[in-house]
């Protein structure tokens, strides 16, 4: 049998189109994330907006991926989500900063305050990313389907095969597991 590790995108692609294994999907996650996430970064030039698009990004990778008809393309056509998903964010941005201009929202009067928060989200994002790396694969899948993807605890359930308590346990022990592995490398940065 080869390993997950030894098929190449194609292969992994197709087992998942052709059997719908949340493990399959899993890898093509872990395989993509870090290289979708870059390339968003180098369009959105902001690592929140980053993270955001990427996660829309494998949200419409997982309602889509049925419909790619040659699994030959998946990293071009993965790319290219990636690319629409930049755009959207940018012309909703653009939206948004016109409606402030207009009035429309409040505009923030401490500039040095704005800048602070945005550096406390960024470290903070960093340790989260650090964090999930560490975190083993069903754990991290199952958080992601959950808090990035938004499924729900039934959606879970048959995703996983697994009881409603089995789903529930399992997200409090990787939130837990999450918890304890931020609170290490917030001690660590502070030394």
């Amino acid at each position: 049998m080869i390993r997950n590790d030894q098929l190449t995108d194609a292969q992994l692609v197709t087992l998942y189109q052709n059997t719908n294994t949340p493990e399959y999907f899993g890898n093509i996650y872990n395989r993509f994330h870090k290289k979708v996430y870059h390339y968003c970064l180098g369009i959105m030039k902001n690592r929140e907006d980053a993270y955001d698009v990427t996660a829309d990004t494998f949200v419409k990778l997982s309602d889509k991926i049925k419909t790619l008809r040659n699994a030959e393309l998946f990293v071009a056509w993965l790319f290219r989500i990636a690319h629409n998903e930049c755009m959207n964010k940018i012309k909703g941005n653009m939206k948004y900063r016109s409606s402030e201009i207009n009035g429309e929202l409040p505009i923030a009067d401490d500039a040095e305050d704005i800048r602070l928060e945005n550096m406390e989200k960024e470290i903070r994002l960093e340790l989260l990313d650090q964090v999930m790396d560490k975190l083993d694969e069903g754990t991290r899948f199952i958080l992601v389907e959950k808090y990035i993807n938004d499924k729900s605890i039934e959606e879970l359930e048959e995703l996983l095969n697994l009881s409603k308590s089995a789903v529930k346990m399992r997200l409090a022990r990787g939130k837990q597991k999450v918890a304890v592995l931020m609170n290490n490398r917030r001690r660590i940065l502070r030394r």
